[in-house]
């Protein structure tokens, strides 16, 4: 067996090893050398000339400057305006000589004055990270701080540089136009983009910059980095053509400036609009017909204008036109000035708002179909660029634009940009307009939330109709809300894969969450195998090994991207990689003998014994004193598969567990003849009824697969019936019954039983299955076998709007693969349609949000008309399960708190009519510890609260008395126990009950409540004893936390805990840890340090309530730029109660978005 030698040393459990991230960077052999999938290429493209003509010599230089060794890191070509340094940088990452595109990675930046908001630091930000997540599979945060977006960046460049080198790649950071950054000419204290290039290069990167030698290097560039170095300088000689374009391009300008005034108009619409207009565009601003002014576009001033394709539609959309080089648009500007561009804006503003509003006269709504290319992305670039605040902000919070700009895009990825951009700009000013922040807030959370809930298929729906683009647009869309995109790329690479282009599939993998990149690739590698196509699986497959060991905070995450990497090389008929790989799984549990089976049924069916023999005499239970349950059953397993059933029945007789005996007798029926398959699966059945209640649902399922192992599908059926999830025992049980489903009706529609798999769904919905879930799972076995109708109508059968969409969504899929294209596409809208309307800003969610923070901060005002809204849409069709669970959870409870008890009342018989969930539940239990008269159900006396009570039982009793009641004591109740003593100052008798406790979850909650009054009575010694003692880690950095928030000047304590709150395992958990440090710093007086660690936190909720926490103790000043940072990244329900506390008006702002009205 390959490396049998080294299947032995994992250890059980696994190691935790590091916290660093490793990325991979996949290269196509050939093309531009910037990532094929980068929208920033389109960009280059409108920059690039068509030909460029008498550089040879240089375009060879760059190239040997890329890949030379011994050559410097940084290069600065330098040449005086119209020499074609642009013309030439662009056509090197564009078309680069055929050798260098597989050496060679490029992220490139053009400064330019002539495009929209191009010529800024964050301008570069955001185009070199959109080139780097594509590269890197890393995607900032949505709407991060400026700060943490410049941090990220500087992350990537070092992650993609080491990934770089590490593939014999070397990647290349390549920006032209220093001269032309506005950022570095806003004063003493601005930040230029050359002050962000890397100073000391990562990994071999290499960095070529290019610009005029004036303006001087900008000063908040170090003496030391190498764009100070003269020797990096390479002069570029000067273009004759450039010069000879410069000459003709100048004279054409002055002409224009005095020209007719179509001519004038066209000039100055231009400038004004930096660029971006078309033919019909300008036709409607001036009034002039579309030949005159295509003869003075294309011919008379055919050296000043230049043309590009359309950003969103370029193949049939119209031609956009600007100033054909960057000093034709500062000469233009300088020479129309400031007052008659400035006319030239309001003409450009008037003509937005004919889009703007509805027109009386022919009835057209506002933003209508057609609505010119440059009001929907231009536009805004172009306010942005002149800081036009109040304009901008009316674009950007206007629903029926970002609707538009959906159909024409295909995503919200351009209305998220451009809602950052306002609020960046409005953060920027001296006292940030809160109220306008706020108002950003609610339209980015509405298009974050409509993308939250779109459909993971619907991306490669549009790609299987042959809509790439908005496919595209689609899943990056969803790859910045809360939920990721994961599934959605997985799929949509799939279906690029399927037509043929793997690259493209690759780079789609890429931006997956890295846990899940593994698997993606091993997906692509199936598709491979079994597509017929020139594509092999074997480089997929070294992609996804290489994904699995670069998960390297995570062992068991690790360990199983590598079984299922062993599985496919498995599967594709690669058995020594298989084994070779299943050496690098390091947790040896269930997961890993469930590898080891398959891998070894793969194996065993390809004959090859020797393999098979090798994993049996591995997976043995010998070597364990007391081998699991488990382990035992896949020993049996593993016997059967080799043909040894004296060594399975001496297993077999070991097992006590009655799930693992039915898990091995369901194994044992696929190698048995028909009537002993039948006696196994008979005695699983018996065994299942003895289990206990919490596996017996479980042994269940194993009884389901021995019945359709052993062909007998009445069987199945029976004990599907018998299945019943229970209510203490909610998730191992439905997951019991969602795969006992899938595998009867997969068997019933393989025996033609069309109508008994149909009607399963109701049966397992029945026995305690959600039947959205029931259905779903239907849905895609019917699909799976043609049955595309019953599917769709099973589909549109449900009352849970979020499922239905996911399962038409599925059904339009396997339409479009089935070449049903026209109802494939109609399925598609429809979906989008709806899911627009459900995440609108009067859906009861939004509204519910807002009437929580109304309650909570005692505005009572509105609250009436809210619930009812809230009644008026809660159950209409546009809502799912889970809007309504929202509002059950969280709403009732609070109406009832603030005894609202009638539309608590109305809004709970709305919510469940019979009576009968556990949302009633919610109600009653609200009402019985309200305490409060009038209520509708008989409630006993108010019960002491449990903390008082124990707190009374523990005075003057002695130690043995308290361990004793400790002991006969609830779970819920012991932590309240440890908290009494060491409040008591009795810490190490707390201490000592907690450590006795066995179970890790309730040792941690009898530990953590110690840890606070041991500081305070200054025993940190024992604090940190019992904090470093607490089993769960995130509960332990919080514990170490409060610690360093005690003690004041101790920096290698607060470092050490700060460590440990950085390595929690889990992001929510993480961030409320570096939360729970954040603050303790502030309590010591670190401000800087509290402020750094909380924009540091993963999570946006969490950052933003320790930014706000912090902002509540600082002057009005520091506290309103903190809360317009919050505003900026976090939802609006987040920041809201912060932000009425200090600016009560600005409640009236989210009233007014919501639509809510009256008083009640």
């Amino acid at each position: 067996m390959p490396g049998a030698g080294v299947l032995g040393h994992g250890q059980q459990g696994g190691v935790r090893v590091g916290t660093a991230t490793t990325v991979n960077v996949f290269l196509s052999a050939a093309g531009p050398l910037v990532t094929a999938r980068s929208a920033y290429l389109a960009q280059l493209r409108r920059i690039a000339p068509p030909v460029l003509e008498g550089r040879e010599a240089e375009l060879a230089e760059l190239a040997r400057f890329c890949v030379e060794p011994g050559r410097g890191s940084y290069v600065w070509w330098q040449a005086d305006a119209w020499a074609g340094k642009s013309a030439l940088l662009s056509t090197f990452v564009l078309n680069p000589p055929d050798e260098l595109s597989a050496r060679v990675q490029v992220v490139a930046f053009f400064i330019t004055a002539r495009l929209a908001g191009q010529d800024t630091r964050e301008a570069f930000v955001a185009a070199v990270t959109e080139q780097m997540g594509g590269l890197t599979g890393r995607q900032p945060p949505t709407v991060p701080d400026e700060g943490l977006r410049e941090a990220w960046l500087l992350d990537l460049l070092d992650q993609a540089a080491a990934a770089c080198t590490a593939r014999g790649v070397r990647l290349v950071l390549l920006v032209d136009g220093l001269d032309e950054d506005r950022s570095s000419a806003a004063g003493v204290h601005a930040h230029s983009i050359a002050g962000l290039l890397p100073g000391d290069p990562p990994a071999g990167m290499r960095v070529i910059v290019a610009g005029r030698p004036n303006p001087p290097v900008p000063d908040d560039v170090p003496d030391w980095h190498p764009l100070r170095d003269p020797g990096i300088v390479r002069r570029l000689s000067p273009s004759q053509h450039a010069r000879d374009l410069r000459r003709l391009g100048q004279a054409e300008l002055k002409r224009l400036i005095k020209g007719t005034a179509v001519e004038q108009d066209l000039l100055g619409l231009l400038t004004a609009a930096r660029g971006g207009l078309s033919g019909p565009d300008l036709r409607e601003l001036t009034g002039a017909g579309l030949a005159e002014i295509e003869d003075v576009l294309h011919t008379v001033a055919g050296r000043t204008f230049t043309r590009r394709t359309a950003e969103w539609d370029p193949d049939s959309g119209p031609e956009v036109y600007l100033l054909g080089h960057e000093e034709l648009q500062h000469a233009a500007t300088a020479y129309l000035g400031e007052p008659r561009l400035a006319g030239y804006r309001a003409r450009l503003h008037a003509w937005a708002d004919t889009y703007r509003t509805t027109t009386t006269t022919d009835g057209r709504p506002p933003w209508p179909a057609g609505t010119p290319e440059y009001l929907l992305r231009g536009y805004p670039r172009m306010l942005t660029t002149t800081g036009d605040v109040p304009r901008l902000v009316a674009l950007a919070t206007d629903p029926e634009r970002h609707d538009r700009m959906r159909d024409v895009s295909g995503g919200d990825n351009a209305a998220l940009t451009e809602l950052a951009a306002a609020a960046a700009l409005l953060r920027r000013e001296a006292h940030p307009d809160l109220r306008a922040l706020l108002r950003l807030a609610v339209h980015r959370d509405r298009l974050l939330r409509r993308n939250e809930r779109m459909p993971d298929e619907l991306p490669a729906v549009w790609a299987a109709l042959g809509n790439r683009n908005r496919a595209e647009a689609l899943a990056r869309a969803i790859l910045r809300s809360d939920r990721g995109a994961d599934e959605a790329l997985t799929l949509l690479a799939e279906e690029v894969a399927r037509n043929g282009d793997y690259d493209e599939a690759r780079q789609l993998v890429a931006e997956t969450h890295l846990y899940a990149r593994a698997g993606a690739f091993c997906r692509l590698a199936m598709l491979a195998h079994t597509g017929g196509g020139d594509e092999q699986p074997e480089g997929l497959l070294a992609a996804a090994e290489r994904a699995a060991a670069a998960v390297t905070t995570d062992v068991e995450v690790r360990s199983f991207a590598f079984g299922h990497v062993a599985v496919v090389r498995a599967a594709v008929g690669d058995l020594a990689g298989a084994l070779e790989t299943i050496d690098r799984i390091e947790v040896l549990d269930r997961g890993f003998g469930e590898v080891l089976i398959r891998v070894a049924e793969l194996a065993a069916a390809m004959d090859d014994e020797p393999a098979v023999r090798a994993i049996v005499d591995y997976w043995r239970p010998d070597g364990f004193e007391d081998p699991p349950q488990w382990l035992l059953a896949q020993s049996v397993m593993l016997a059967e598969l080799v043909g040894d059933l004296e060594r399975a029945e001496a297993k077999s007789a070991l097992i006590t567990s009655e799930t693992s005996r039915c898990a091995a007798l369901a194994f044992r029926v696929r190698a048995a003849e028909a009537q002993l398959a039948a006696d196994y699966a008979r005695s699983a059945g018996d065994i299942a009824l003895s289990a206990p209640d919490e596996n017996r649902v479980t042994a269940q399922l194993h009884v389901v697969r021995a019945w359709i192992a052993a062909r007998d599908l009445e069987a199945s059926v029976q004990t599907l019936h018998e299945m019943s999830v229970r209510e203490d025992h909610h998730f191992p049980d439905r997951s019991a019954l969602e795969r006992a489903l899938e595998a009867v009706a997969e068997q019933a529609l393989a025996n033609g039983e069309v109508e008994l798999a149909a009607g399963l769904a109701v049966v397992a919905a029945e026995r305690g299955l959600r039947r959205a879930n029931a259905d779903m799972i239907l849905i895609r076995a019917l699909v799976d076998h043609g049955e595309l109708s019953r599917a769709e109508r099973i589909a549109r059968a449900g009352t849970d709007f979020a499922a239905n969409a996911n399962a038409l969504a599925v059904v339009a899929y396997a339409r479009a693969r089935a070449g049903d294209h026209e109802r494939a596409a109609e399925i598609a809208i429809e979906i989008e349609q709806s899911v627009r309307t459900a995440a609108g800003l009067d859906s009861p969610v939004a509204l519910a949000e807002l009437a929580l923070v109304l309650l909570k901060t005692g505005s009572h005002e509105h609250v009436g008309r809210l619930v009812a809204q809230i009644l008026g849409g809660i159950m209409s069709d546009a809502q799912d399960d889970y809007d309504r669970e929202l509002v059950a959870v969280r709403l009732v409870g609070e109406l009832v708190r603030c005894e609202r008890f009638a539309e608590a009342q109305a809004l709970t018989n709305a919510l469940d009519p019979d009576g009968d969930s556990w949302i009633t539940d919610v109600y009653t239990y609200a009402r019985r510890n309200d305490g409060q008269r009038g209520q509708v159900i008989a409630e006993p006396e108010a019960a002491e609260p449990v903390e008082v009570r124990i707190g009374v039982s523990i005075q003057g009793s002695s130690d043995q008395e308290i361990r004793d009641l400790f002991e006969a004591a609830e779970r819920r109740e012991r932590p309240y126990y440890t908290a009494a003593l060491a409040e008591a100052g009795r810490v190490e008798l707390a201490e000592s009950l907690a450590l006795g406790l066995d179970d890790l979850n309730e040792r941690t909650g009898a530990l953590a409540p110690i840890v606070r009054p041991a500081c305070e009575r200054g025993d940190v010694e024992l604090a940190e004893r019992v904090s470093l003692a607490i089993p769960q880690d995130h509960e332990r950095a919080k514990a170490l936390a409060t610690i360093a928030g005690q003690v004041p000047d101790d920096k290698e304590r607060a470092d050490r805990a700060e460590a440990e709150a950085r390595g929690v395992r889990f992001a929510e958990e993480r961030s409320e840890a570096l939360a729970a440090f954040s603050a303790a710093m502030f309590a010591v007086g670190d401000v800087d340090r509290a402020l750094s660690v909380a924009r540091s936190i993963d999570r946006p909720p969490e950052r933003a309530k320790a930014l706000l926490a912090i902002a509540d103790q600082l002057s009005p000043p520091a506290r309103r730029r903190l809360i317009a940072e919050a505003l900026s990244f976090a939802a609006w329900d987040v920041v809201l109660p912060w932000l009425v506390a200090h600016e009560p008006a600005a409640l009236d702002v989210v009233v007014e978005e919501l639509g809510v009205t009256g008083d009640a």
